[in-house]
């Protein structure tokens, strides 16, 4: 959390509020966040006359002109229209989460990073973030908390994944990491649900004919022999978990259910999948039956 000095923190013409904190330590937490998304978590519906999407654009402009965040912007093709800017800290932003909140300075990484120009990379990055955003609004919709939300970066930087080893056709043994996109636990009545959550922009093999290249099989295969581990059992708590893939179209969602259903024959009920255009709206992803589940024929919801 941050400081209260923050509040009145002043630097290069602007004064720093809780808030501008909060989207720092957010932009530290998972890399990269759009204007949109930026309104979404930190811009309530009440702005007064300006709103709140341009209240955000304003304050997003003014801490960027005081060099806290970098702009980067999106490529847009012939006969798109405009795209929102992406922010990320900056140096001088960094500088601030560490004096202000006490962030370890080897946890921060603000430098701008050579996958910055992989559309696909950042759009994985994003939509991640737009999953996330769609599961707070529904959460508040369906009365549901979401008491965990944990992203690959987060992951990764706290070393909070396992590995469990996979068997080629040769017979040879190979480490192999798990590590989603997302893990997130909803709790109601004192209930707890455990979700994985992959995102997919069809930039991954469904089914390679090498095991050695990646591949949503092989995926599918991982997390099947995970959930029977003991580390996933002490890591989770013993919790039951579910696999949920958002993909891009139904076409595709049908070939990674099928793949799913032979590559993991035995875990019905443990990979269910969606495409962005259901899932990413707050009124259908946790109430609607737009869940289909490996092994299954017929649409659930996840509630």
């Amino acid at each position: 959390m941050m400081a209260s000095g923050a509040d009145a923190k002043k630097t290069r013409g602007i004064r720093l509020t809780a808030r501008d904190a909060q989207i720092l330590e957010a932009l530290y937490g998972v890399g990269y966040l759009t204007t949109h998304q930026i309104c979404a978590l930190f811009f309530s519906e009440s702005q007064g006359t300006m709103g709140p999407t341009k209240a955000c654009e304003r304050r997003m402009r003014l801490l960027h002109s005081a060099g806290l965040v970098r702009r980067i912007e999106q490529p847009v093709m012939r006969g798109e229209g405009s795209k929102p800017f992406i922010y990320a800290l900056s140096k001088k932003g960094a500088e601030f989460l560490i004096t202000e909140t006490g962030i370890d300075p080897a946890d921060i990484d603000w430098r701008p990073q050579s996958f910055e120009a992989n559309t696909p990379f950042l759009n994985h990055l994003l939509l991640t973030t737009d999953l996330r955003i769609a599961l707070m609004k529904a959460s508040k919709q369906a009365e549901v908390a979401v008491t965990e939300w944990i992203d690959e970066r987060e992951l990764r930087v706290g070393k909070m994944f396992d590995y469990v080893m996979l068997t080629s056709p040769t017979g040879q043994e190979v480490r192999t990491a798990v590590i989603p996109d997302a893990v997130f636990v909803l709790e109601r009545n004192g209930k707890r649900a455990l979700f994985f959550v992959e995102i997919d922009l069809r930039t991954v093999t469904v089914e390679p004919k090498l095991f050695e290249r990646k591949g949503m099989s092989k995926k599918f295969r991982t997390y099947e022999i995970y959930f029977d581990t003991p580390e996933f059992l002490t890591r989770y708590e013993g919790r039951r978990a579910r696999v949920l893939t958002v993909t891009t179209g139904e076409k595709r969602l049908n070939n990674l259910k099928q793949v799913a259903e032979r590559a993991a024959p035995e875990s019905k009920g443990l990979f269910w999948f969606s495409t962005f255009d259901l899932a990413l709206d707050p009124a259908k992803l946790l109430a609607s039956p737009i869940w289909m589940v490996a092994g299954d024929d017929t649409p659930h919801t996840l509630l």
